[in-house]
């Protein structure tokens, strides 16, 4: 096939004569565009000496592209991917070929520079994505729900993340002796592309273009340094780019341009609209102003960011409608929903990929049960009021409480601290009503450990209950349990194949938190995996629960349900005071592949377990109580619609064994719902 001012070779595998097809147009066009815009032939395996392009399908995992030389080696499972995902694929295809430019020709200088190949190759993937699709392109054109945008939920999600989580880090890190290895990948792979984007606003589309020219020019079959790139774009726009390279590739900037106010200035011809413009976090960066008026005209001009806030003057010749700020979103922001007079709000089932600058309101469902309620199940909806702030409602239905329980709450992340999120609740479930505030921090860990924490205080009040203990009944009235609790949880990495996690919680009450109740309720795990190959994988689980003082029924132990034992009801018969558990788990992978189009089937396991536990009150010991125990087997199917939202399809089967009391089986969907 013909690739730019020279040609190549594809090879597929058998089966993958579809995806070599796209491949090979792909490249075609990608390598025309490098030379109709940047005069970039294929290439030079040596000064002088220019060589093929070469696709070659290999065995490679899903997603990973690889760049040898002039070689790109392609995941062979690609061919099984649908139509629907070729413009994904394109962009993909497009920054390994990049790399053949700048990454196998132009090489970085050391470690810490990996930016340049990863970030060029990047933008020119995103810059030809742009070509056929435009700026704000999607992945596909199949519906308007579940479609990401390439450059918004590809590559600025990622680098969104890391920044509100306190974890951003400059361009020039080591991507080798960077301790945080996550963050490491999204700044060189995401960020850096980002970064480029915005610069070759800064600088000037032309000029910026004219730079990655003169880079490959000058660095062609040698190194080419962080420097070198600096003066050169700086040489080429005919500005002072030194504070661009100090903020953006050195330190780790934050961004947030607004609207403060707009209105219209009398005039006889023509309306001219007056824009207060309010920049913070970075010392400087300009902003396209753009108006649009009742006709559809538009009118640009732009800010310079010198100051934090300024006012822009722009001239329609019909009445105003709407702002907005950096209307082809060029700056990497906090926030841009206030960078328009009106944002579009959009309604979705479930989930969607929207846009930063909407808001979303979608449907939120949630299922479990208990021992009060049984199986329960709820339908509400989620409205985000800004980039942090969310609140929603979910009326939920009880399998024997009937339509009386019910959750609203407000959520906020990163309430004062970057990891740190707080949540308000008022919730009624469970034979309890609480007005609840929670505190939840993640610790910024190295990549083999990860560990939160979480605080919480309740005004809680329980209904009456009733259970056996023993040979009596335990009656208990209704009255305030207000509490506070406190957990964390740390999980260990050791290996791909090794992982250990460790949870423990602590809730009390006392008659000195308004409470008619006092008690100690605490739980503990400790849980360890084993993957012997990517299709089988083993875990055990010990649990040990239990309350101290006098708790209300609702906040003692359940020993039935998928919680621990999975064979047996969710019933007041099963609450104890204390509890201990072990729960063994194995896991077979049964096929592997994609089924299906739009809505795919991916991998389909098989799960053996069983489960051993314990409950006895306070009263007993251990030995006066029957010990239960249970085994069982379920099946699982990975469901992924448009390879970008995938969830589980569980049902499991367990039987109680070796037990006079309880004999029926329980039939147990998604983990959480159990029947029979």
């Amino acid at each position: 096939f013909k690739a730019g001012r020279t040609r190549g070779v594809s090879f597929s595998v058998p089966g993958g004569e579809r995806i070599d097809r796209v491949s090979r147009a792909i490249a075609e066009r990608f390598c025309d565009y490098l030379t109709d815009t940047y005069q970039l032939g294929l290439p030079e395996i040596r000064p002088d000496v220019p060589g093929n392009l070469v696709l070659v399908q290999w065995d490679l995992p899903a997603g990973d592209m690889r760049t040898l030389g002039h070689i790109v080696l392609i995941p062979a499972v690609h061919r099984h991917d649908d139509p629907i995902l070729d413009r994904l694929y394109t962009a993909k295809l497009a920054r390994a070929i990049g790399r053949v430019w700048f990454g196998e020709t132009v090489w970085a200088n050391e470690d810490r520079e990996a930016w340049l190949p990863l970030g060029i190759s990047g933008y020119l993937a995103l810059e030809f994505f742009e070509s056929l699709w435009g700026w704000d392109g999607r992945i596909h054109t199949l519906s308007d729900w579940l479609n990401p945008r390439y450059r918004e939920h590809f590559l600025e999600q990622p680098v969104r993340d890391i920044i509100f989580g306190n974890q951003d880090a400059p361009l020039l890190i080591s991507m080798t002796g960077y301790p945080y290895r996550r963050t490491a990948v999204v700044v060189e792979h995401y960020k850096s592309v980002l970064v480029l984007r915005t610069l070759s606003f800064v600088a000037g589309l032309r000029a910026f273009r004219q730079s990655l020219t003169e880079l490959y020019r000058e660095s062609a079959n040698r190194v080419a340094t962080h420097a070198d790139f600096a003066q050169i774009v700086s040489r080429e726009s005919g500005q002072k780019l030194d504070w661009f390279f100090a903020d953006w590739f050195e330190g780790t900037p934050r961004l947030d341009y607004e609207i403060v106010n707009w209105g219209e200035v009398p005039m006889e011809n023509g309306h001219l609209v007056q824009v207060l413009v309010k920049r913070t976090g970075v010392r400087r960066l300009p902003v396209e102003v753009q108006a649009t008026d009742v006709l559809g005209d538009k009118a640009v001009a732009l800010f310079d960011g010198e100051t934090e806030i300024g006012t822009v003057y722009l001239s329609l010749p019909a009445e105003p409608v709407s702002i907005r700020l950096d209307p082809k979103e060029y700056l990497i922001e906090l926030d841009r929903r206030n960078n328009q007079t009106s944002p579009a709000v959009r309604f979705r089932p479930f989930y969607d990929w929207s846009k930063q600058s909407d808001v979303l309101v979608t449907l939120q469902g949630r299922i479990g049960g208990n021992a009060i309620d049984g199986n329960y199940a709820g339908l509400g909806v989620a409205v985000p009021i800004n980039e942090t702030n969310t609140v929603q409602a979910i009326p939920i239905y009880g399998e024997r409480t009937q339509c009386n329980n019910y959750e609203l709450s407000w959520s906020r992340l990163r309430f004062l601290l970057p990891r740190m999120d707080l949540g308000v609740a008022i919730e009624k479930l469970g034979g309890t009503a609480h007005q609840t505030a929670n505190l939840a921090y993640s610790y910024l860990m190295p990549d083999w450990v990860h560990a939160d924490s979480t605080a919480t205080t309740r005004l809680e009040q329980v209904e009456p209950a009733a259970r056996t203990s023993g040979d009596h009944v335990v009656v208990q009235g209704a009255g305030p349990a207000n509490n506070i609790a406190f957990g964390s949880a740390v999980g260990f990495n050791w290996s791909d194949a090794l992982t250990t996690s460790v949870g423990a919680d602590f809730e009390h009450s006392e008659p000195a938190y308004t409470s008619d109740f006092t008690y100690t309720r605490w739980n503990s795990s400790v849980s360890q995996s084993l993957r012997f190959n990517p299709s089988h994988e083993a875990s055990i689980s010990l649990i040990r629960e239990g309350t101290e003082g006098r708790a209300p029924i609702q906040k003692e132990v359940l020993i039935g349900g998928p919680s621990l034992l999975r064979g047996y009801p969710r019933t007041l018969s099963l609450v104890y005071e204390q509890a201990a558990g072990i729960r063994l788990n194995y896991q077979a992978v049964l096929a592997r592949g994609i089924w299906g189009s739009a809505i795919q089937a991916r991998k389909v396991s098989m799960f053996f377990f069983g489960d051993v536990a314990k409950g006895w009150d306070n009263n007993q010991t251990p030995d006066q109580t029957p010990q239960r125990q249970d085994v069982g087997i379920g099946i699982e199917l990975r469901v992924n619609v448009i390879s970008f939202v995938e969830f589980p399809v569980r049902m499991d089967v367990a039987v109680p064994i070796n037990d006079r009391q309880y004999r029926s089986p329980q039939v147990i969907l998604f983990e959480a719902l159990a029947f029979f």
